[in-house]
Parts: C-alpha cells; structure tokens; sequence
C-alpha cells in the first residue's frame, strides 16, 4: 500500500509539472502588463489565439483585456492582440465598460475629452 501511495504522488508531482490542463486557463504569473482582472472577459474580441499554438480561443479570452497581457501570455506564443477590432490607442474603455474599443477613439484627442465621455464613465485616457 505505502509503494501505491508512493507512485501516486510521484505521479501527481510530474502531472501537476507539465503545464495547464485543457480546459483550465494557465497561470499568467504575477506580471505587471496594465491589466484590470475586473474585466478580464470583456473584450473576448480582442485577444485570439496565435494559429497552430495549441492553445484555445477560451484561454484567450480570458487574458483579453489589455495589449500587453494578450501578446505576452506564455512568452508571446499563445495569443495575439487583433488591432483591426481593439485598435490600441490612448483613449480605451473603462473596465466595466459596455462600449466597444472604436467607440472611444473618436475622443482621443486629448485625455480631457477622454476621460469626460458620458460624464466619465466610459472612456480612461492610457497613455
């Protein structure tokens, strides 16, 4: 019984080793990348998975708010940031926001006017 116990651990040891299970989102480490996880599935849109990878559309998803967290997940070769529907720009929805990514870029002209759409409650100036 001990050498039974003994082999399942080992073996829980080299599956708990070999990285995220299918179906569950990696760990992402505690990197900085201007993220807010208030708003993680926001912006499914944004973030697609980098053809070929191995890694799912879901997975993607749920690193999608930022920029920098969606190119640099897993050393940049797992998701990929899609400009043509999120362009980057210095004027982006509010986490909770409900507007698209386009719908800021018009008041991108200034942090001012950014920030004062809707009485502040839809766009933050980034940059």
């Amino acid at each position: 019984m001990k050498k039974l116990t003994l082999l399942a651990g080992v073996l829980t040891l080299v599956l708990v080793g070999c990285g995220p299970v299918d179906g569950e989102p990696a760990d992402t480490g505690s990197e900085s990348l201007g993220t807010d996880t208030a708003a993680l599935t926001m912006y499914p849109e944004c973030c697609s998975a980098v053809p070929n990878s191995g890694y799912t559309e879901a997975f993607c998803d749920s690193v999608a708010y930022s920029p920098g967290r969606c190119n640099q997940v897993w050393g940049g070769g797992a998701c990929q940031w899609n400009n043509a529907n999120c362009p980057v720009t210095c004027c982006q929805p509010k986490s909770g926001s409900t507007v698209s990514w386009n719908y800021c870029n018009p008041y991108a002209i200034s942090a001012d006017r950014c920030n004062a759409v809707n009485g502040g409650t839809t766009c933050s100036w980034t940059c």
